[in-house]
């Protein structure tokens, strides 16, 4: 609950009110013995640190909620998936763009492997801001469209979501921009694999 909560406050630019979360929850994780809470703790202080513009210290995080996050069943899985995406933003956020994308395809796989439709929608959130990086606006709103169309009706809230959205929105035009998304949402699961693994 505190790490959603600190998820929610990042999301806002409330950092400080968002570490505090994660140090709270630390401790309980810690308490408990709950190492895969303790992975999603790490992460989210990983994602505080992204957002700050404190790269290297945001990779050490994940580094470490990696090296804790157990692995093999679905929810430890899905935890290190979002690791990974954090990762290859880190890898985007360099100016790599092969590195980010050679990180995503893990989270592909992995979705594909565990049938975990909320991860692809994410990592095709992630990946659409690489398709931005080198020019494909067209490409970004399609993977947008896609990680919607799994989504369902529920409006983005992750502030690299909306920017990546408003970004394609601004090189395509409103109706641009609206129609590759809808052949993105047309996609369905193995359509969007197909593309990422493309």
């Amino acid at each position: 609950m505190l790490a959603q909560r600190a998820e929610w406050h990042c999301h806002r630019g409330s950092f400080d009110a968002a570490w505090a979360d994660l140090e709270r929850a630390a401790v309980m994780a810690r308490s408990q013995g709950s190492v895969e809470t303790l992975a999603e703790v790490r992460l989210g202080m990983a994602e505080v640190a992204r957002h700050r513009g404190e790269l290297a210290v945001a990779r050490g995080w994940c580094e470490e909620a990696l090296r804790v996050c157990p692995r093999g069943w679905f929810g430890p899985e899905e935890v290190r998936s979002h690791i990974h995406v954090a990762v290859g933003r880190l890898e985007l956020a360099g100016g790599d763009v092969a590195a980010a994308r050679a990180v995503w395809g893990l989270v592909v796989e992995s979705a594909a492997e565990w049938g975990n439709p909320m991860v692809l929608a994410k990592v095709a959130e992630a990946w659409a801001q690489s398709c931005l990086a080198e020019g494909d606006a067209a490409g970004a709103a399609e993977l947008l469209g896609a990680a919607r169309g799994l989504r369902g009706a529920v409006a983005p809230v992750d502030p690299d979501v909306l920017a990546a959205e408003s970004a394609a929105r601004g090189a395509l035009g409103a109706e641009g921009f609206a129609a590759a998304s809808a052949r993105g949402a047309g996609f369905g699961r193995d359509g969007l694999l197909a593309a990422l693994r493309g």
